[in-house]
C-alpha cells in the first residue's frame, strides 16, 4: 500500500525487478508446449507458479500432447483432486478421453 507519492519509485522499481526475474523467464519458458508442461505440471502439483485450475483440464492436456510420462498419475491425481467439485464429471470425461487416445506426436509452437 502506497502512502506517499514519494514510494511510488520504489514501486515501480520492484515490478520492473519482478516482470524480468518472474514473468518474462515463464513468458519464455511457455514459448513451446514442453515449456508449458514443464510450468504447469510441476511435481509437487501444487508448486505450479500457474497454481491448479478448476478442474485440471490445462495440466491433463498440455500432459496429454507432449507425451508427458506422469501423464496416469497426473490423471489419478487430478481426479482425486477434483472429485468432489462442481467440475468432477468434466474432469472424469477429459481423464477417459486422453486415457483411450493413442498418443499424439509431441507438438511445438510451430506446429500451430
Amino acid at each position: 500500500m502506497l502512502h506517499s507519492y514519494s514510494e511510488v519509485d520504489a514501486v515501480v522499481e520492484h515490478l520492473l525487478m519482478k516482470l524480468e526475474t518472474r514473468l518474462l523467464p515463464m513468458l519464455k519458458t511457455s514459448e513451446t508446449i514442453e515449456g508449458l508442461d514443464s510450468l504447469l505440471n510441476t511435481e509437487p502439483l501444487s508448486s505450479s507458479p500457474f497454481g491448479m485450475r478448476e478442474g485440471g483440464f490445462d495440466n491433463i492436456i498440455v500432459a496429454f500432447l507432449v507425451k508427458n510420462p506422469r501423464l496416469e498419475k497426473l490423471c489419478d491425481e487430478l481426479s482425486t483432486k477434483f472429485a468432489n467439485s462442481n467440475r468432477a464429471d468434466r474432469t472424469r470425461r477429459c481423464v477417459e478421453y486422453v486415457r483411450k487416445q493413442s498418443s499424439p506426436k509431441p507438438l511445438t509452437c510451430g506446429d500451430l
